[in-house]
């Protein structure tokens, strides 16, 4: 299960497990690279800046970092491990990275991979005086981006119940059902999460469940 998570202070880097360096693909134009992950998001975060880690478990599967700045703010740097980034942790992270914020958000994006996904999360190009190619996120487009992408890729952001919903589906076909575990965890999932998935997902769902318990 994936969870995104803000980080606070350097201490709590001893707790997540940070995977690989060479599998993580980093999305923005940097001058400059770190010596570790680690030493990065520690000197990020004794900067002031704000970081965010998204989690499979206890690992470190793609991290962000923010810098504030008079003018708004700045994606620093974006990283993605190579196995997880095709399923969406970073749509996922940044839509709560950047949902509601009260400034434009400018990033300097890798061409090959960084420029769709930053376009795909409503960054326009802003032509400047380099070879790098500045997208910006204005601030009215950061309302209610993480409902607008939740809905969008419900299963990147909710994949477990998904998985339990399809599950229940094929079990149904067969005249059988979800284990009084599983459906529990559905009921939970769709109580904490409803109002970001798809309103005729919901329904569907609701009207199954209400099927097995009639």
């Amino acid at each position: 299960m994936l969870t995104v998570c803000e980080l606070e202070n350097p201490s709590e880097i001893e707790e997540l497990k940070l995977l690989d360096s060479s599998c993580m693909r980093n999305l923005c134009h940097v001058d400059k690279e770190h010596a570790s992950d680690e030493s990065f998001l520690s000197d990020a975060l004794a900067g002031g800046k704000r970081v965010l880690v998204a989690l499979v478990k206890r690992d470190v599967v793609s991290f962000a970092a923010v810098n504030k700045a008079s003018d708004g703010y700045e994606l620093e740097r974006v990283c993605a491990h190579s196995r997880y980034f095709k399923h969406g942790c970073v749509v996922v992270m940044l839509s709560v990275c950047l949902n509601e914020l009260d400034s434009d958000v400018k990033v300097y994006p890798e061409k090959e991979v960084g420029t769709p996904l930053f376009s795909s999360l409503s960054f326009l190009p802003q032509e400047v005086q380099s070879d790098a190619k500045k997208l910006v996120l204005f601030a009215a487009a950061t309302n209610g981006m993480l409902l607008k992408q939740s809905r969008r890729h419900p299963r990147m952001f909710f994949p477990e119940l998904f998985e339990l919903y399809e599950k229940l589906i094929l079990k149904q076909s067969i005249g059988r059902t979800l284990s009084s575990n599983e459906l529990q965890s559905i009921k939970r999932m769709l109580s904490k999460s409803g109002s970001l998935l798809p309103p005729s997902f919901v329904m569907k769902l609701k009207e199954l469940l209400a099927l097995l318990e009639s």
